[in-house]
């Protein structure tokens, strides 16, 4: 009896572990996966501001700069 408590003990530590290393895997791409989403907003947001700047006449950029 004791033997297989044991020998269950075993198994489920082992189980145990592998799904804590699947939910570290499944954490780490998920932090990959927004930081790789927020890098793209930001490439967005900086296009979106210079396309902005080109569109004003250089009167106002000159205006902005004094």
């Amino acid at each position: 009896m004791l033997e297989s408590a044991k020998s269950f003990h075993l198994t489920f530590t082992i189980f145990a572990d592998m799904i804590n290393e699947e939910k570290k895997k499944w954490k780490r791409g998920r932090h990959e996966a927004d930081r790789g989403r927020h890098e793209a907003d930001r490439g967005r947001h900086e296009a979106d501001r210079g396309r902005h700047e080109a569109d004003r006449g250089p009167h106002e950029a000159e205006q902005e700069k004094t």
